[in-house]
């Protein structure tokens, strides 16, 4: 069965924008300057942009898409906001990862406070806990909160498409899907071209910030056999905000506190050491039949930012983990366009944890002429 979708791209303020209502109203909405989209039935893709103007609206609706229904459907028939950005957007834009995509979509909140992604969909905003992340389809929430604790463990290497629902889903993805589902797409031997990939980056930027990130991919194909290897590690240092929480700006509170500890070996520091892997085996013996397994291992560590005022910002870590294993079967109906799936999915999660600021030893803080000085104490054990 080819598998078709929309997709839309958002960045710098233009983006496409197609929205079906019950009841067979359906519209496009263009925001921007012009409009910048790519989109159209798998096996006619590219088109680019020039063909896709000379598409009648007719066509552009009948466009299928999958993740607002989980099953093949028109875009008209679809009560429900959808984008899809593709690995061409991941080229053309210079996306790296699931933050850089959710910066350039409108209806997003978003807030990057150099820790977790701060925001929401259509308004909500939290740590994206009101919505539903996935993986190829298999939920990546972690489980005592349901937030999705975004930072650059979510890398758009491998990653084929990512497709974004605007609005409630709780009824195919339960509660937690409040807001909407984002649904991360990666290559596997099904919808991609045997191929092998592997990528670095060292660099810095503003406020003597850094990253230093590595990736590799590879798809295998071998008869009824396919095989997929992932992987993605990254440490650096966010930007460093010791000038901005000096300031009143950020908070009276024990400044004067907080700028002595600044002062006097306990820098604000930020850095960050984030890791994805994904190994999946399938096989295929009839056309119609596919079986996967596979084991996906998510790992987040990051410092607190700057959303909390502390006394220290020097051993604020926040660690995030997780370890799927998941084991499927699909098979596909030769007379009618359905097809049925079983699976089991294990996630074993290391609740988010920190490594709680420690105050400087040996010294106790006294108000004198309204002002915080620090004296030499005993540490009290």
């Amino acid at each position: 069965m080819a598998r078709s979708f929309v997709a839309v791209t958002a960045a710098h303020q233009h983006a496409f924008v197609a929205r079906v209502r019950t009841g067979a109203l359906a519209f496009i909405a263009l925001a921007g300057v012009e409009m910048l989209a790519r989109g159209a039935r798998a096996e006619e893709l590219p088109l680019s942009i020039e063909q896709l103007r000379d598409l009648p609206l007719e066509e552009l609706l009948s466009i299928e898409v999958t993740t607002a229904s989980l099953r093949p459907q028109a875009l008209q028939e679809v009560p429900a906001t959808i984008y899809v950005v593709t690995e061409d957007d991941f080229r053309a834009y210079g996306y790296r990862d699931l933050k850089d995509i959710l910066r350039n979509l409108p209806g997003m909140e978003y807030v990057d406070p150099g820790s977790h992604l701060f925001g929401g969909q259509r308004g909500f905003s939290g740590y994206w806990d009101l919505t539903k992340l996935l993986i190829n389809g298999r939920e990546a929430n972690a489980l005592s909160s349901n937030a999705p604790f975004i930072v650059n463990q979510f890398s758009l290497s491998g990653v084929k498409q990512v497709e974004i629902v605007q609005g409630p889903a709780s009824v195919l993805y339960g509660s937690e899907a409040f807001s909407g589902v984002i649904n991360i797409i990666t290559k596997d031997s099904g919808n991609s071209p045997e191929e092998s990939s592997l990528t670095g980056l060292i660099g810095g930027g503003d406020k003597s910030s850094q990253d230093t990130n590595g990736a590799f991919h590879s798809v295998a194909k071998r008869g009824p056999l396919g095989l997929v290897l992932d992987g993605y590690i990254d440490g650096g240092r966010g930007p460093n905000d010791t000038d901005f929480l000096k300031t009143a700006e950020y908070a009276e509170v024990n400044r004067d506190i907080r700028t002595y500890l600044l002062d006097h070996g306990n820098p604000y520091r930020n850095d960050y050491r984030n890791a994805r892997f994904n190994a999946e085996l399938a096989y295929s013996p009839l056309s119609r039949v596919q079986i996967k397994a596979g084991a996906l291992y998510l790992r987040t560590e990051n410092g607190g930012g700057i959303e909390v005022p502390n006394l220290s910002y020097t051993n604020d870590d926040v660690i995030d983990e997780q370890t799927h294993f998941y084991l499927s079967g699909e098979y596909k109906f030769a007379t009618v366009p359905v097809q049925s799936t079983l699976s089991y999915q294990h996630m074993g999660v290391r609740p988010p944890g920190s490594r709680p600021s420690e105050p400087p030893v040996g010294l106790e803080f006294v108000r004198k002429s309204g002002a915080w000085t620090p004296r030499p104490c005993q540490r009290v054990s």
